[in-house]
């Protein structure tokens, strides 16, 4: 199993980026969350482009985050849990 360490976190069950859905909740160090909005791919398929809304200080925005699609990360499951690994 591929695993990731986030910060203020642990180890986690990390998926390629190339896994992300619109909808799906990617989760950061510290526990930053942000919600997939929209996805665009780069011409060659190897960059992905996307639009993701955050929450800071009780306001949502949405911003734009550019990824490689063979990065790992980290995706909520549908009960909005992550796999710890121990």
């Amino acid at each position: 199993m591929r695993t990731i360490h986030l910060q203020g976190i642990g180890e986690v069950k990390a998926n390629p980026a190339s896994d992300i859905k619109v909808g799906d909740i990617l989760i950061w160090n510290y526990g930053g969350l942000e919600k997939v909005k929209e996805i665009r791919k780069s011409k060659t398929g190897k960059t992905m482009y996307l639009t993701v809304e955050i929450e800071v200080l009780g306001d949502k925005k949405e911003t734009e985050r550019t990824i490689r699609t063979k990065r790992d990360v980290c995706i909520l499951d549908e009960e909005g849990k992550y796999t710890e690994v121990i």
